[in-house]
């Protein structure tokens, strides 16, 4: 049987595509296929798949090589950035505000930007009427703008990191690379198979013949309303092919595929597992920080993807416009998501389906952390294993329920992680910046009351290693069943990734060119002996009882003393 690949529509978390395709190129399937077809930024990495052999290898380098955060792949605008969080401030303030309409209100919503900035960003006062008296300017630009982000660095990625694109072009692996013409609205799939070009069941074929074509229909693919520009491809303007074909199964049914594997990139309402639930609501009815979430304007965060117990009522303050615009952006995806899984053939009948789709949404789809894209893409490597290999057999379950586990689990300590290294930064910044001359009296009380009031909880060390270790229970529970199974000797050892020993001996990637790389502290693993010395609450001692780490744990340190000293003091 024919065999194709569909690769889902779904922004930066397109990284669950990544570590599900590396499975099935371990498996023998991904090097066996006749088409790919793909939508948004299954597109682009349908594109690595189609140039063939090896092409696992260009997909985990296009998305991390030098990838650190969502501005290596879509910078936005600068005047942007900050649209969404002023927006959130000006809603809270409508709903708390007890002055009167008018002028007293609008004093009011100025100042709850003003909170918001002195907050966020500890600027001056002075800063803080500066950005308010830009605000008009901001929102002029907003008007004259198209979009919120910027392509320019995808399209220079696909140029520099698929060295080898000219073989997409060769139809011995046909792809279907789906957009939307905006002037029309006319479905258009973008192909390599010029027997296929021409208007039929509804949609325009066109044929790529150049790699300058082939990039320019990926990004059109890719061009979400909003957060991209459209791009003119042969004459015309086109955005994401989603808003017609978010899975687009039928490009694999009309390439004559009979067995097609569908890799989403966002978890399906439909399955609605116990362990797809994200708690966004305290017990005392107050939000719950997602702390690896984001605040981009129009970005579907991961707790609107599952099932949760936000407060839907209208009056409370866990619901507002933007709540309720990407909650509901999730559920049209994904009944755009079911129709496509849907498909059949000119004479009705479907194919045979096999879907990939993540359990857990590690981030927003517009959100890139190097950290997260590692964590969602080994989510993606286990969950092809659970329904490739342990689906048909009683360990589903169990495998199904660990993989959930284990991403939730990373996820958390990543951003316990990510919290130990604010705090480091910001008590470090904040002691660099306290030190005033040694006069006497008050001046030498305040400087060392403020030394003593800024230090780094080094509990959180203690709680890493905690969750670290329980993370490795859940490992070893993984390998145990399946290695009690029918399977395969070769299958059993594809249960995880081949670096998952790193996953609890060694630190999360995180984002070093925003917490800088002088700035943070580093140490080795977080297994080392941490002491910060007057920056520290507490001296944690160094535990080696789950072992060291292998050699190939590459992650980089958490926490550097410098060359001389074995503490950080205050000086």
């Amino acid at each position: 049987m024919p065999t194709g690949i569909v690769l889902g529509g779904g922004g930066t978390l397109g990284d669950f595509q990544v570590g599900a395709l590396r499975f099935l190129y371990e498996k023998g399937i991904l090097p066996d296929i006749k088409c790919v077809s793909g939508t948004s930024i299954g597109a682009i990495n349908a594109v690595i798949v189609s140039t063939g052999k090896d092409c696992d290898k260009r997909l985990e380098r296009y998305w991390s090589e030098d990838v650190i955060g969502s501005k290596d792949l879509i910078p936005q605008h600068t005047w942007s950035e900050g649209i969404a969080p002023m927006l959130k401030a000006l809603i809270l303030s409508e709903k708390h505000s007890k002055l009167s309409v008018g002028r007293l209100r609008f004093i009011g919503r100025i100042w709850a930007i003003a909170d918001l900035l002195q907050e966020s960003k500890e600027n001056s006062i002075r800063d803080i009427i500066s950005g308010i008296n830009d605000l008009e300017d901001i929102f002029g630009t907003a008007v004259s703008e198209s979009a919120l982000y910027t392509m320019d660095k995808l399209k220079q990625r696909m140029l520099d990191k698929i060295d080898n694109i000219e073989e997409a072009l060769d139809p011995k692996i046909v792809f279907c690379l789906y957009a939307t013409n905006v002037e029309t609205g006319e479905k258009t799939c973008f192909t390599n198979n010029k027997q296929l070009v021409g208007t039929h069941d509804r949609t325009l074929y066109v044929q790529c013949q150049s790699s300058s074509l082939l990039v320019q229909a990926a990004l059109a693919s890719a061009a979400v309303p909003v957060i991209f520009p459209p791009v003119k491809v042969c004459g015309s303007y086109h955005i994401d092919g989603g808003f017609r074909e978010v899975v687009p199964v039928k490009g694999a049914i009309e390439c004559g595929a009979d067995d097609i594997y569908a890799i989403l990139c966002l978890p399906r309402f439909e399955n609605r597992r116990q362990h797809a639930f994200l708690d966004v609501s305290s017990e005392e009815g107050g939000k719950v920080s997602m702390q690896w979430g984001t605040s981009n304007l129009l970005d579907v965060r991961p707790e609107d993807w599952v099932m949760n117990n936000r407060n839907w009522n209208p009056e409370s303050d866990e619901c507002d416009v933007l709540d309720i615009a990407n909650r509901t952006a999730a559920i049209l995806i994904d009944e755009i998501t079911e129709f496509n899984l849907g498909a059949t053939d000119k004479t009705g009948k479907k194919p045979k389906l096999t879907v990939i789709d993540p359990l857990i949404p590690v981030h927003g789809w517009t959100q890139l952390n190097i950290g997260l894209l590692k964590i969602d893409a080994d989510q993606g490597y286990m969950r092809a294993f659970d329904v490739l290999c342990a689906e048909s057999t009683p360990i589903y379950g169990k495998c199904e329920r660990l993989t959930a586990v284990i991403t939730l689990k990373r996820i958390k300590i990543w951003a316990l992680e990510h919290q130990l290294i604010k705090d480091w930064s910001e008590v470090k910044d904040k002691s660099q910046s306290a030190v005033i001359p040694l006069l006497d009296g008050p001046n030498v009380s305040c400087g060392l009351h403020h030394c003593c009031e800024n230090v780094v909880d080094t509990k959180v060390l203690r709680d890493i290693r905690q969750m670290k270790k329980e993370l490795k229970e859940c490992i070893d529970r993984r390998r145990d069943i399946v290695e009690r199974s029918s399977l395969s000797a070769v299958d059993k050892k594809r249960c995880l990734p081949d670096d998952y020993v790193c996953m609890y001996m060694c630190w999360e990637p995180h984002n070093w060119s925003v917490e800088g790389e002088e700035e943070t502290p580093l140490i080795p693993t977080p297994w080392h002996k941490l002491d910060l010395g007057e920056l520290g609450s507490d001296v944690i001692e160094e535990d080696w009882s789950l072992g060291h780490p292998p050699v190939k744990c590459k992650s980089r340190s958490l926490l550097r003393f410098g060359a001389k000293s074995h503490k950080v003091m205050v000086v």
